[in-house]
C-alpha cells in the first residue's frame, strides 16, 4: 500500500513539473513578492520582453513602457507606465534626443524602456524647393529619422550650341551661333524651378571692299575709261566671302555733236555757233552766244483766280517753240487746268514770267453742303408722321467730294450714306443712332440694340441690354446659372451649407464632404498687358486644398496654345492650405487669341482651367 501511494505521488509530481515546463515554454509565470499590483515575474517563457518594451517605446516616443505579465501562463506584453504601475518603483528615464534607454523597476524587476524624440535642426518645410548651385533641391525626409532635410530634385544646368549656316550682312559674312543654356531659377519664397533661355552670338568675317584702278582717254569725241577691279563681298548663296577680278572699257561721258545751230535758253531764244569735243580726257565746249529774241510772258490777272472748284486757265502771249529752228511764237493758246490722274488736279497759275501748275488733292477736299432736290412726297416729313400736303422741293445736307475730269475739278454728289435713316448723310451727321434709342453710336453702350437707360451694371462698356455677362464673372448668361451675382458661376468654389448652387453644377453637394472636383481649387494669375508675342512672361498657379486630408505629389502643367509647356510639383499640400507656383513660359510668335491652360493632378484628384490670352 505504501509502495502504491509513493508511485501515485511520483506520477503527480511529474505531471506538475511537466505542466510547469509547458507553461514556461509558452507563457509567463508570476512569482510572489512585490508591491500590490506589481508582482515579480520569475519567467517570461519564450518571449524577449526587453525587445517588446523597446519596440513599444520607439513607436510612442516620449512615453515609458514596462514589461508586464497579466497572469501565470498568459502572454507578456509592453504596458505603458501609468499611475496603476507607479508602485512598481520604476526609474525616471532621461534618454538623449533621438536615443532610447532601458532599465529595470526596483519593486518587481520588470524591464522598462523610454525613447526621446529627435531634435531637428533643419527648419525647411517639406515640399519647398530652392537652388543649390546649378541643382534644384527639395525639402523632404530622405533618411530614417523624423527630420526633414534638403535633397537633390533635379540637375538644372545644361548648355546646347547649334551653328546655322552663314548669311550675309552688308558686305560681311556672319555666322550665327545659337546657344541654349539651362539653369536653376531662384525665386523668392523657395518656389524655384529649372529654366532656360536662348541667345545668339555672331561671328563676323570682314569680306573687304571692292578696289578699282584705271585711266580715262578720248575716242571718237567722247570720254572712255579702262578699268581693272577686284570685287570683294559676301555671296548671298553661300554666305561666305568671295573675291573676283574684272576688267573692261566703257564710255563715261558723251561730249555731244561737234556743232549746233541754236537752242532755247530759259525764256529766250539763243542762236550760236558751238564746237564740242574731247580733250585731256574731258569734254569741252567753245562758241559765242547771241540772244535772238525774248519771248513774252504769261497773262494771268483776269484769267485765273486759283479756285480749285472752278475750271481755270492762263494765257501765254508768246512762248518758246521748237522746230527746225527755235523761235518765239505768238498766242499758243490757253493753258487749262488738267488732271494728273483721277485724284490730283493740276491748276494753271502764273509764276514769274512763265505759266506753271499747283497740285490739289481732290480726295482731301470734301465736306457737307446744303442742297435742294425735287422729290415729291405726300407728307412734308414722312419720318415724323406729320402730313401737310404734297411737297416736291426739299432741302438738306449731303456729303460731296471733288474729282478730276474733262479738264476740271468738279463736285460729285455721291450716293447718300444714311445708316440710321434720318435723312442726314452719315458723313454730315453729328449723331448717328442706328438703334434709335436716343444715344449716339459713339457713346451708346449697346450699338444696334435699343438701350435707352444705358445701364451697365458691371461697368464693362456693354449695357445690360446687350451684355452677355452682366455680372462680369467671365461666364455668359447661357452657361451662368445666376448672371446677376459674380460669385456664382461654373467652376466657382462650392461653399458648404449656404443653400445655393455656387458652381452651377446640381451634382455638387452643398452639404457634407467635398467631392474631388470641389476639393482641388486652381486659379491662374498673370498680367496680359505685358505679354509680348515670342517673349517670356510670368504666370502664377495658385492651388488650394479644400479637402479634409493632405494631398501629395500634385503635378502642375502650364501650356499656351499647345506650343510651350512648363511643369512643376507640389510634394505635399495640407488641408485648407494654398500654394503659389511661379512659372515662366514663352508666348507664341504670332499675334492672335490663345488658350492658356493650367492642369493640377495626382492619382486621386485633377483640375484643369483655361484662360483666353490675346497677343498683340
Amino acid at each position: 500500500m505504501k509502495i502504491k501511494q509513493a508511485v501515485i505521488w511520483m506520477i503527480s509530481l511529474l505531471v506538475i513539473l511537466f505542466a510547469t515546463a509547458m507553461v514556461q515554454a509558452s507563457g509567463c509565470v508570476i512569482g510572489t513578492g512585490g508591491n500590490p499590483g506589481c508582482s515579480n515575474v520569475i519567467s517570461w517563457g519564450s518571449y524577449d520582453v526587453v525587445e517588446m518594451t523597446k519596440d513599444a517605446a520607439k513607436a510612442d516616443v516620449g512615453k515609458a513602457y514596462m514589461g508586464w505579465c497579466p497572469y501565470t501562463g498568459g502572454e507578456p506584453y509592453a504596458k505603458k507606465l501609468s499611475a496603476a504601475t507607479a508602485a512598481c518603483d520604476c526609474p525616471d528615464l532621461h534618454p538623449a534626443p533621438g536615443q532610447c534607454v532601458t532599465s529595470y523597476c526596483g519593486s518587481c524587476g520588470n524591464p522598462i524602456t523610454k525613447c526621446a524624440p529627435q531634435t531637428c535642426t533643419n527648419d525647411c518645410t517639406s515640399g519647398d524647393t530652392m537652388c543649390d548651385g546649378n541643382d534644384l533641391i527639395v525639402c523632404g525626409n530622405f533618411d530614417s529619422d523624423s527630420c526633414t532635410e534638403w535633397g537633390l530634385k533635379e540637375g538644372c544646368y545644361f548648355k546646347e550650341i547649334a551653328e546655322p549656316d552663314y548669311y550675309c550682312q552688308s558686305d560681311d559674312s556672319v555666322k550665327e551661333i545659337e546657344i541654349t543654356e539651362g539653369f536653376c531659377k531662384d525665386v523668392a519664397g523657395n518656389d524655384d524651378y529649372c529654366d532656360d533661355y536662348t541667345y545668339s552670338e555672331k561671328k563676323t568675317i570682314d569680306c573687304g571692299v571692292t578696289q578699282c584702278s584705271g585711266d580715262t582717254y578720248c575716242e571718237n569725241g567722247d570720254v572712255y575709261s579702262s578699268e581693272e577691279c577686284t570685287v570683294r563681298g559676301c555671296r548671298q548663296s553661300t554666305g561666305l566671302c568671295f573675291e573676283e577680278k574684272t576688267g573692261g572699257e566703257h564710255k563715261v561721258d558723251e561730249c555731244g555733236e561737234s556743232e549746233s545751230k541754236e537752242y532755247c535758253d530759259g525764256e529766250n531764244i539763243v542762236k550760236e555757233d558751238v564746237k564740242r569735243g574731247c580733250k585731256d580726257d574731258a569734254c569741252y565746249e567753245t562758241g559765242s552766244k547771241v540772244v535772238v529774241d525774248e519771248c513774252g510772258k504769261d497773262f494771268c490777272e483776269e484769267h485765273t483766280k486759283r479756285d480749285p472748284y472752278v475750271k481755270e486757265y492762263v494765257h501765254d502771249e508768246e512762248t518758246c517753240m521748237e522746230g527746225e529752228y527755235l523761235y518765239c511764237a505768238y498766242d499758243p493758246g490757253d493753258i487749262y487746268d488738267y488732271c494728273l490722274n483721277s485724284d490730283i488736279l493740276m491748276q494753271a497759275i502764273c509764276i514769274e514770267k512763265d505759266h506753271s501748275f499747283v497740285q490739289h488733292d481732290c480726295n482731301a477736299k470734301d465736306g457737307c453742303y446744303d442742297f435742294t432736290y425735287e422729290d415729291c412726297k405726300t407728307c412734308e416729313n414722312p419720318y415724323d408722321g406729320l402730313c401737310s400736303g404734297r411737297v416736291c422741293t426739299r432741302t438738306g445736307k449731303i456729303y460731296r467730294d471733288y474729282s478730276c475730269g474733262d479738264g476740271a475739278c468738279r463736285y460729285d454728289d455721291l450716293d447718300m450714306q444714311d445708316s440710321d435713316d434720318d435723312r442726314i448723310d452719315d458723313r454730315c451727321d453729328d449723331c448717328i443712332d442706328v438703334d434709335k434709342d436716343g444715344a449716339c453710336d459713339d457713346v451708346d453702350t449697346c450699338v444696334g440694340v435699343p438701350n435707352p437707360t444705358q445701364v451697365d451694371s458691371d461697368n464693362d462698356g456693354f449695357g445690360n441690354a446687350c451684355d452677355e455677362d452682366k455680372d462680369g464673372d467671365g461666364y455668359d448668361a447661357d452657361e451662368d446659372c445666376n448672371d446677376w451675382n459674380d460669385e456664382i458661376h461654373p467652376n466657382a468654389e462650392e461653399i458648404p451649407n449656404n443653400d445655393r448652387d455656387d458652381d452651377c453644377d446640381e451634382n455638387t453637394k452643398d452639404k457634407g464632404v467635398y467631392s474631388p472636383r470641389q476639393a482641388l481649387f486652381v486659379e491662374l494669375v498673370y498680367d496680359e498687358t505685358v505679354i509680348v508675342p515670342g517673349e517670356e512672361f510670368q504666370a502664377i498657379v495658385i492651388v488650394t486644398n479644400n479637402n479634409v486630408e493632405t494631398m501629395e505629389d500634385l503635378k502642375i502643367i502650364l501650356d499656351i496654345g499647345s506650343m510651350e509647356r512648363k511643369t512643376g510639383l507640389i510634394a505635399k499640400l495640407e488641408p485648407g492650405k494654398s500654394k503659389q507656383i511661379y512659372m515662366v513660359i514663352k508666348a507664341p510668335e504670332a499675334e492672335g487669341f490663345y488658350s492658356l491652360r493650367a492642369s493640377v493632378s495626382n492619382d486621386a484628384y485633377k483640375r484643369i482651367i483655361y484662360r483666353e490670352v490675346k497677343l498683340i
